[in-house]
């Protein structure tokens, strides 16, 4: 089975559905039967969401709506567009992110404006595991009256809430602390909150910042980065630092994190180093698409499908069947498990052609 993760960003350019010449949009995101719905960004035609859905895609499901609605407090919400994804597309276990323009609304009018929207297809019930690091932290914003803090992070994991240590009386924390994460439906971002720490009463906010996930694979490199902190809005229900003005450097300061997807059976990423018998490497082969193939039914096409074999497989791995073409398009990942010194991917003999790597 699969599913798709849908990172709804941001919109620019909507329609005013308001007097004020505004609208208050939300995005409502539908696939199969299950719909999941962002929140409300009031007084705005350029909002920002970046909220991330995980849903399953069931077979035969090509494309599906994300529409775009102005929030009414009394009566029916204001339909303000339509963009269609078409999940075909997709490549296996790799994110794209496209703009798309809104489609006529269901009245019949002319919509305006685009969406922007972070895609991932991939394979659905495999639990996403991540080594999250918390480096270190440069030029936070003094919480306490002798001109520093009293800094420790709060990392928040779909559900999971991690905490590192105290650091006392600075501005350029390093904590150097690790968290071994595994996560059974990714919501495609990590969140991490930094405070300062207070023997008494509340602790205070001092930023907080987001990392997206949703295009790291195993294969992928480890995400190394500074993130700028911001504060929650007002109204928040969290006790904040007062809004500072800073140069050189973001008005909160910034942290320094790493974060890893690992394999699922928790090892570490392969060495770049090893013998024929070393660890286990992971071989990702794209099937992307074919074009001119031999037709073998008596239409004239074929109903083509690819198979992989190599030495580590106990049976050839096969794509879908892609019916009555010749120019057949999968856009499927496959991973392979794989040690050094093996070679030979290819496809089995026979079929409508064989090539190897």
């Amino acid at each position: 089975p699969l599913e798709v993760v849908v990172m709804v960003r941001s919109a620019r350019g909507l329609l005013a559905a308001d007097s004020g010449g505004t609208s208050d949009p939300y995005c409502e995101v539908t696939i199969g039967k299950k719909k999941r719905k962002t929140k409300t960004i009031p007084k705005t035609l350029d909002p920002t969401w970046e909220e991330s859905f995980t849903m399953p895609l069931e077979a035969g499901e090509c494309t599906f709506p994300c529409d775009v609605f102005d929030h009414d407090v009394i009566g029916n919400s204001d339909f303000l567009g339509r963009a269609l994804v078409d999940t075909r597309s997709l490549m296996m276990g790799r994110a794209r992110e496209e703009w798309f323009p809104l489609g006529v609304r269901k009245s019949g009018e002319e919509a305006q404006g685009s969406l922007l929207l972070k895609l991932l297809k991939r394979q659905k019930g495999k639990p996403q595991e991540y080594l999250i690091e918390v480096l270190s932290a440069r030029k936070l914003a003094a919480a306490d009256r002798g001109g520093t803090s009293d800094p420790f992070v709060v990392v928040h994991a779909e559900g999971q809430k991690l905490k590192t240590k105290v650091i006392k009386a600075t501005l350029t924390p390093e904590w150097g602390e690790s968290f071994q994460v595994v996560i059974e439906e990714d919501a495609g971002k990590v969140s991490f909150e930094v405070f300062d720490y207070n023997t008494f009463g509340r602790n205070t906010h001092i930023g907080s910042s987001d990392i997206d996930t949703s295009a790291l694979t195993p294969a992928s490199p480890p995400v190394t980065k500074w993130v700028p902190l911001d504060i929650p809005p007002a109204g928040a229900g969290v006790k904040s630092i007062p809004k500072v003005a800073r140069v050189g450097g973001t008005a909160y300061g910034d942290l320094h994190v790493r974060i890893t997807r690992r394999f699922g059976d928790g090892g570490a990423r392969p060495s770049s180093s090893g013998s024929d018998a070393g660890p286990k490497l992971k071989l990702a082969v794209d099937v992307l698409e074919a074009r001119g193939l031999t037709a073998a039914d008596r239409g004239g096409t074929s109903d083509p499908f690819c198979m992989i074999s190599f030495p580590t497989l106990a049976k050839p791995l096969r794509t879908a069947v892609v019916a009555k073409t010749l120019d057949p398009v999968w856009n499927e990942t496959h991973i392979i498990d794989a040690r050094r010194g093996q070679h030979g991917v290819g496809s089995p003999r026979g079929g409508l052609g064989v090539h190897s790597f």
